[in-house]
This record gives structure tokens, sequence and C-alpha cells, in this order.
């Protein structure tokens, strides 16, 4: 989960476009420690270091016309870009580095409500499905992994 940011917006009486993004960044340190056979102690500490980075965009249709606009039940379609970054650094033990890179292409299908909460304030709640591509290295077949999200929103 990445902390993010979106703007929604109203492009027909029940039909919005949401755009947002996110990032996230950090570190960890850990290890192991292994007695093997003979009573000998190995000790093992890694630093890992990580960055991801998404935008995403979706297109909401809103099922109760009747409702103020960009409130109620919708149904959303939308793509996510993902890049992720992971190198592990041997600081004790173990030799080198690893890095890992990957970049995801997500298709999203979203069941929301959102709620005005006074003037300003709104809350998005939603249940969905994301497809989430193997990583396999040749581009085939993949899972679907169930989503859910509540987002606080600002009305300008």
């Amino acid at each position: 989960m990445l902390p993010s940011a979106a703007y929604e917006w109203q492009v027909a009486p029940q039909l919005s476009i949401e755009v947002g993004g996110s990032f996230l960044m950090g570190s960890s340190k850990s290890g192991w420690d292994y007695v093997d056979g003979s009573g000998d102690i190995s000790r093992n500490r890694y630093t890992r270091s990580h960055l991801s980075a998404a935008v995403f965009g979706q297109a909401r249709y809103y099922l109760q016309a009747s409702k103020a606009p960009l409130t109620g039940w919708y149904l959303g379609l939308g793509l996510q870009s993902t890049y992720s970054y992971y190198r592990i650094r041997f600081t004790e033990g173990g030799t080198g580095s690893t890095q890992y890179a990957r970049f995801l292409v997500q298709p999203q299908l979203r069941i929301g409500r959102q709620w005005a909460l006074g003037q300003r304030l709104s809350l998005d709640t939603y249940l969905g499905l994301d497809y989430v591509p193997n990583n396999n290295g040749n581009g085939i077949g993949g899972r679907l992994r169930p989503a859910t999200g509540v987002q606080l929103g600002y009305r300008f």
C-alpha cells in the first residue's frame, strides 16, 4: 500500500475521471545467525532499500443520478502503472548485493461508494479486482487479486 494523492473531476452528469500518483521509499536492516554442526556461529547482516512509484487513472460511472455530483455508488474501470526497485546489500557475512526492478501495468475494476462529509470532505470506499501479471519474464499469464480501499478527500 502506497500513500497517494489523486484528483477527481466530473466530466458528465454521472461520469468522472480520477488521476493520481504515489511514491514511497525507505530502507531496513536485518539478518540472521547460523550455528553449524561444530558449534561455529555464522552472522549475516544486510540492508534492504526500496523505492516504489505509481501513477493511475480511473473512469467512474455513478449509479445514482439523483445524488449530488461525485457521491453515491459507482463502478470504476482503471489502469495503474507501478515501478518498484529493491536492493539488498550484505554488510556482514554474505557477499555483494542484489538488485531487482519491476514495472507493472495493472487493469483495475472497482465498485465503491463515496460519501460527502459536509461541504468540503468526502469519504470513498471500494472493493475491486486488480489483474497482476506473472513475474516470469515472458509477459504471459497473471492472476486476479482482490483490492479494498478507503480514501479521505477534500473538495475544492
